[in-house]
């Protein structure tokens, strides 16, 4: 008798099975890598977090140092007045939390009651903070101004669990009040 079938291919069962065999392995191989993605995204919100709002906290701490007064217009803004940068006259900043941003808000600098400039807001308190605000809480005692700050970063938009918050709370001694 004549073998007429050729025994060097695969059957179509054979394939399917190691089809199934490599799906399995390289689903197990990619598992890791998926994990390690989403973790170094974590990672990357919480560190930007901390370095945005120790930068907050930096430049509100370097205003108010030199600040003569303080006031707290508002549970979520803070008014420091300074002297002008022109060594004449008074000028305030204050800082303010505007939905999810914190702003800096330069105001009238005057001399003798008339305005010499105006510099106006800007959309976000430094250049290169991104992160979202979500509670800005200043306090003053005496010349001890008291920030609580609470900042989150997020890459994905959906993401604001409350776990990658950075919570800051700082005691500012102001110099010339």
């Amino acid at each position: 008798m004549i073998n007429t079938r050729d025994s060097r291919g695969f059957t179509l069962t054979e394939l399917l099975v190691a089809l199934v065999i490599s799906v399995v392995m390289m689903s197990a191989f990619t598992m890791p890598f998926v994990a390690e993605r989403v973790f170094w995204k974590q990672g990357k919100q919480q560190t930007e977090a901390q370095r945005d709002a120790q930068m907050v906290m930096r430049a509100i701490a370097r205003t108010a140092r030199g600040a003569s007064a303080v006031s707290l217009p508002s549970s979520s803004s803070v008014t420091l007045t300074r002297r002008c940068d022109s060594g004449t006259g008074n000028g305030t900043v204050t800082y303010e939390k505007s939905g999810v941003q914190l702003l800096k808000r330069t105001l009238v600098c005057k001399i003798d009651g008339s305005d010499v400039s105006t510099v106006g807001s800007e959309p976000k308190l430094i250049d290169g903070v991104r992160s979202k605000v979500a509670t800005f809480t200043p306090a003053v005692n005496g010349t001890v101004l008291s920030v609580v700050l609470d900042v989150y970063h997020n890459i994905i938009p959906t993401d604001s669990d409350p776990a990658q918050h950075e919570y800051l709370q700082t005691n500012i001694y102001m110099r010339n009040a």
